[in-house]
């Protein structure tokens, strides 16, 4: 019974393509879309902030529809990518947890749920790994996708703060979030971390906006 209600759910409302909107049966894109997106293949020059792929007009619809659209499904795809490139970034390091970027509560409650903890939590599951609610959003700031990159930096000031600082100290901690464009977030969360203690951190995203000041994709 169970299988025939689901056979006639994908019948009724078929999945499409996250992207063009074409039907599929498996994943969050299509053929075309997924050989259209643009990883990331670079080992970074000892920088402790990587991403998966590219984030341009294709992939910027991928995440568009998860942030916007209600479609978390596609977290499972996007943890998947992060998966893979922080094995080939990192390889054998061993983190103590992975935490996430956070939202404040107003934020959180229209858009339902909080997408870099999910990311988080689907990668705690595929790597093994902890996954800790370390950090806190202390006072509202302006929103970062409609700023310029000097003022997302100050835009983030003072902005994040951690929760429990006898959960840092000694830690090697994974930062998630969706999407890297200055870096500015990130090295904010990154900075509170170290400052009560964790002995390391790195930040992994699904994608990374190259070239930022000329290329900009609403997501």
């Amino acid at each position: 019974m169970v299988k025939l209600i689901g056979y006639l759910i994908e019948i009724i409302f078929p999945k499409k393509c996250a992207v063009c909107g074409k039907i599929i049966t498996d994943g969050a894109l299509c053929e075309s879309c997924l050989a259209k997106i643009r990883f990331i293949k670079d080992k970074p020059d000892n920088s402790p902030d990587i991403a998966a792929f590219e984030y341009d007009s294709v992939s910027s619809k991928l995440i568009y529809g998860f942030k916007f659209r209600g479609k978390r499904y596609i977290a499972d795809v996007l943890s998947e990518y992060m998966a893979q490139r922080l094995r080939e970034c990192f390889g054998d390091r061993q983190f103590s947890c992975i935490t996430y970027v956070p939202m404040s509560g107003i934020s959180e409650r229209r858009r339902g749920f909080n997408q870099s903890e999910l990311l988080a939590y689907k990668l705690s599951q595929k790597l093994g790994i902890p996954c800790e609610d370390m950090l806190k959003k202390v006072r509202k700031n302006k929103t970062q996708h409609t700023l310029s990159a000097d003022e997302r930096r100050k835009n983030v000031h003072g902005v994040y703060a951690v929760k429990d600082k006898e959960k840092c100290r000694g830690k090697s901690i994974l930062l998630v979030d969706d999407v890297f464009t200055t870096g500015s977030t990130v090295r904010a969360c990154r900075d509170e971390l170290l400052n009560a203690g964790a002995v390391y951190t790195a930040s992994l995203c699904a994608a990374k906006a190259i070239d930022y000041e000329h290329r900009r994709y609403e997501a």
